[in-house]
């Protein structure tokens, strides 16, 4: 008579039937379970000589793969459509097993390719910019109150960052040929001009004692075709850059042709 048994391959676990007449009796459902059990128990064995071999064969490894690295990826892409929950779960028990270490590799490699990581982030920020905005609008409806809030309170302590973040969104909207300047530049150009305002007379007894909120004023305005560069900029009191508008300088300035930053 068929004996009805259960394999023993723990993600797996699916009862089978399993005839009388085989001599050895069956512990898994199928070949591959059967395999990935061994995988399983034998891990520390299996990356060993793995290891082993791949130093062994570096350069036929290397030119496979070079070779054959579109076929490769429509077969990866094609295994994971057909075994995408063991995949996933296979994933999450190694990053979970190896938090550390994978964590280490990824700070060394940050550290060791910075222009490459910047530049992968921009392509993929290119790639999938339509997504990612349809993400952020929906995050954004669904959760109104909590986003305005976070945004406050980042803003609360970290001013600096939020008046660079405004100058540039309003240089690009003003469609700026250079949108550029940063916030340490802004710091470097206000040393260069000992914290003054760039229009305001010597006998400016604000400017002497520094009691001037000082502003960005852009030689060539915005509204203008200017540039939001560092060439560009010079320190103004809110009076004075009132006063100058979208109109030329009040008086010939020579702006900060080169930064440190």
């Amino acid at each position: 008579m068929p004996e009805e048994r259960i394999c023993q391959y723990e993600p797996c676990s699916q009862p089978f039937i399993q005839k009388n007449n085989l001599a050895k009796i069956k512990r898994f459902c199928s070949k591959s379970c059967c395999d990935h059990a061994y995988r399983a128990s034998h891990y520390e064995d299996l990356c060993a000589h793995g290891r082993a071999y791949y130093e062994e064969n570096k350069g036929k490894w290397q030119t496979y793969h070079q070779e054959n690295s579109e076929e490769r990826r429509i077969y990866r892409k094609e295994y994971y459509k057909t075994h995408k929950e063991e995949e996933n779960a296979s994933n999450a028990a190694y990053r979970a097993a190896h938090s550390e270490e994978l964590a280490a590799s990824h700070a060394k490699y940050v550290e060791e390719n910075p222009e490459k990581i910047r530049l992968g982030n921009r392509n993929s920020i290119n790639k999938h910019r339509d997504k990612r905005n349809e993400k952020r609008r929906a995050r954004y409806a669904e959760h109104r109150e909590e986003e305005i809030a976070k945004v406050l309170v980042y803003a609360k302590a970290n001013p600096h960052v939020s008046r660079e973040s405004s100058a540039r969104r309003r240089a690009q909207k003003l469609s700026a040929p250079i949108n550029d300047l940063t916030e340490t530049q802004w710091q470097e150009i206000k040393a260069a001009y000992n914290e003054r305002c760039v229009y305001c007379p010597d006998t400016c007894w604000r400017c002497r004692q520094h009691k001037h909120v000082l502003t960005k004023d852009h030689i060539i305005p915005l509204s203008k075709g200017g540039p939001h560069t560092a060439s560009n900029i010079v320190p103004a009191c809110l009076s004075c850059n009132a006063k100058k508008g979208n109109r030329a300088p009040l008086k010939p300035v020579q702006p900060l042709l080169l930064t440190i930053a």
